[in-house]
């Protein structure tokens, strides 16, 4: 799997976890925001869409999120959730997480300190 480059601004780095083809870790790098967050979408669909149904969105290297960037997260758990899948963010920076605090999704997404914690929580409750 490929390394993606959205607009110079974010990386993506998909590595593939177990050997079902069904899941996958994102390791995301740079910042995700209104310019960027279509594409970012969009790609991350495509994955979806191809048969990956368990997703974990590493945002150790995650450096700014908008309201836009969590609305493309929250898409995701709707969309994975139709297809008896689910996601998880792990390792997300202080700043990032004061973004989802803010805007009350601490709730709303699951999300791991460990990627043990990760994987638990992924396959948990679908």
């Amino acid at each position: 799997m490929e390394e993606i480059t959205i607009k110079d601004s974010l990386k993506i780095t998909p590595m593939q976890v177990g050997g079902d083809g069904e899941t996958i870790q994102l390791t995301l790098n740079g910042y995700l925001d209104t310019y960027n967050s279509p594409e970012f979408q969009s790609h991350i669909n495509e994955l979806i869409n191809s048969g990956v149904k368990f997703i974990l969105f590493n945002l150790s290297g995650l450096n700014y999120i908008s309201s836009t960037g969590i609305g493309a997260f929250t898409s995701f758990v709707k969309i994975l959730k139709q297809k008896k899948g689910s996601m998880v963010l792990i390792g997300i920076q202080e700043k990032v997480m004061e973004v989802f605090q803010l805007l009350g999704f601490t709730k709303f997404f699951k999300i791991a300190s460990t990627l043990d914690e990760a994987l638990i929580l992924l396959k948990g409750s679908g």
